[in-house]
């Protein structure tokens, strides 16, 4: 029940977090006084804590840690590292 409580949050802050930055962006390509606005200033440091904060909670309870080699991401690195040069060829120059 956490963990889809958790993951809620954090795609909610991913949505707040993008919002935010488009009317920000939006406001100051108006030309628009929003610094002047305490919660345009203060509400994008809240939800960014928040979303990293909640990221790293996902990634705990899922198990994937950040410092241990992903296997899957291995063996998908190395099929292209192996497969991405098996036919090129480089091209002679005609001068």
């Amino acid at each position: 029940m956490a963990y889809i409580f958790v993951k809620t949050l954090h795609i909610s802050c991913v949505a707040i977090s993008i919002s935010l930055f488009a009317l920000r962006g939006g406001l100051q390509l108006q030309s628009k006084p929003w610094r002047q606005w305490r919660l345009l200033r203060v509400a994008p440091h809240l939800v960014d804590t928040v979303l990293l904060s909640s990221a790293l909670w996902l990634a705990w309870r899922s198990g994937q840690y950040p410092l241990e080699p992903v296997h899957d991401l291995y063996r998908l690195l190395k099929y292209f590292r192996d497969s991405s040069f098996e036919n090129f060829r480089p091209h002679k120059i005609a001068y």
